[in-house]
């Protein structure tokens, strides 16, 4: 029997569905959801009006604000290590930079009114730069927290184009001293993270402007995908079974099964698991369910061609599962002689290469990456990876139509 070993999600299809359920007028493809800022073409009608300098006073570092909150709910006393070395490195934390009340809400009126077919500012997108431009702070106001920054040790300082976060590396003493909070480890489940065990505080200079501190931990965000079970197709049936004792691959065994030319699956993907019976299916069943094939198959078909979809996530995948995916399914592969294996996947590093950071991390980018061509099966998907989550926006290549990230939850 030839068979092929297929990892399927219980949350598949209702993953793909969050992110693929609205048809979008402009490309013709299924939406997926924004959650950074808006972005694309220039808006020639946002005109900037001078923002208002907000750091007034001088920045003492001898009087200081609380920054509440700022505490993730792992760094408790029972899973506490110490403290770390002050030499540590600290990298790529931001500070996330608060907009005024006013500018504020004249951001969430134009996401309105973006969306609405009746006013001139429907999809009159932004870039990064209009962004910041429009509803960010002042130049003197983000110049004079990276002067403070840089006077308290850190390095590699700088302001993303829409003026939302200023990212900055340096060492656990850094943080300390800076930010009066120490940085300790926790061991939870026999792994060792760092966090800041204590609320930071920054100068009262700098409190209308900044919101909170990105990053000073290590904590890794949770999936909301579980794993069902290991699965074979045989080829020459088409029926596909789930081994009652998992079989499970080694990382470099992952995805290196070749399709052997074989036909597209089947939809057979009904399975019971813990007791419960999953519909689970592939995704020409999707477009039929969803009436995309009508699309699909026009003399000019929308599927996604000429598009780009840009996907945010903290870890790489095996491109490989990408491909396999895409053979399994009869979904097109194109030209396999680039560094993926399919033209129709790029991965782009912003940043060191974060590698497969954990099997939860990377089912989650699997069903990213997989699900978004398999609706838009016609679309480029570029994965954008880096390790802490939250890309500046001009690492998103400016040909992408769609945006979306991958972390639901912290």
């Amino acid at each position: 029997m030839a068979a092929r070993v297929i990892r399927i999600t219980m949350y598949a299809t209702l993953y793909a569905m969050r992110h693929t359920m609205r048809i979008l007028r402009r490309c013709g493809l299924l939406c997926v959801i924004f959650t950074f800022e808006v972005f694309a073409t220039v808006d020639a009608w946002a005109q900037a009006t001078p923002a208002q300098v907000r750091i007034i006073s001088k920045i003492d570092s001898a009087r200081t604000t609380l920054l509440r909150g700022n505490v993730h709910p792992l760094a408790r006393s029972e899973y506490d290590q110490g403290e770390a070395q002050p030499e540590q490195p600290m990298r790529r934390m931001m500070l996330v930079l608060r907009r005024t009340g006013e500018k504020e809400t004249a951001l969430q009126q134009l996401l309105l009114d973006q969306q609405n077919k009746d006013s001139p500012k429907y999809h009159q997108w932004l870039t990064p730069e209009d962004l910041g431009a429009r509803f960010g702070p002042a130049y003197e106001d983000i110049q004079a927290v990276m002067h403070w920054l840089s006077s308290q040790g850190f390095s590699d300082i700088h302001a993303n184009h829409a003026h939302t976060i200023i990212e900055f590396s340096g060492t656990a003493a850094a943080v300390r001293q800076a930010f009066r909070t120490p940085i300790h480890h926790y061991r939870i489940d026999g792994k060792v993270y760092s966090a800041n065990a204590s609320d930071p505080q920054i100068p009262m200079a700098l409190a209308p402007l900044v919101e909170g501190i990105v990053s000073l931990h290590n904590f890794p965000r949770q999936p909301y995908s579980r794993v069902a079970g290991v699965f074979q197709r045989d080829f020459k049936t088409g029926v596909i079974t789930k081994f009652s004792n998992a079989v499970q691959r080694s990382q470099g065994q992952r995805g290196a099964i070749a399709n052997n030319g074989q036909t597209a699956a089947k939809p057979l993907y009904t399975f019971s698991n813990d007791g419960n019976t999953y519909y689970a299916i592939g995704p020409y069943d999707f477009a039929t369910v969803y009436n995309l094939l009508p699309l699909w198959n026009a003399a000019a078909p929308i599927d996604g061609s000429n598009q780009t979809i840009a996907i945010v996530g903290e870890t790489d995948i095996v491109p490989q599962d990408f491909v396999t995916f895409r053979q399994d399914f009869g979904l097109p592969i194109g030209d396999t002689s680039g560094p993926t294996g399919s033209q129709y996947l790029n991965i782009i590093h912003n940043g060191p290469a974060p590698g497969i950071t954990s099997k939860g991390e990377e089912t989650e980018s699997d069903l990213d990456t997989q699900w978004a061509g398999a609706v838009a099966k016609g679309a480029t998907i570029d994965l954008v990876s880096r390790r802490p989550l939250r890309p500046r926006l001009e690492s998103i290549s400016p040909r992408s139509t769609l945006l979306t990230t991958i972390w639901p939850r912290s």
